[in-house]
């Protein structure tokens, strides 16, 4: 049961740094023509990339516990 969990925990991990890791891709500085149009850097690009590469690794050998956590509800 604990290593359900601890894998369940884990995926939730993975899949929160990749959801935080596609915002900081969005992020940036608003554009000059336009304020109300935010422009992405290069560096939060990478850094966003980065962060949901590693939530993935994170995460990859526990995603199918969610999986496995649905077929029980039906």
């Amino acid at each position: 049961m604990a290593k359900k969990t601890k894998k369940k925990l884990r995926a939730y991990i993975g899949a929160s740094i990749i959801i935080i890791g596609f915002m900081v891709f969005t992020a940036g500085k608003p554009n000059p023509i336009n304020p109300k149009i935010i422009d992405p850097t290069w560096q939060t690009m990478l850094l966003g990339t980065i962060m949901m590469f590693l939530g993935y690794k994170i995460g990859q050998r526990a995603f199918p516990a969610l999986l496995e956590d649905e077929e029980d509800l039906n």
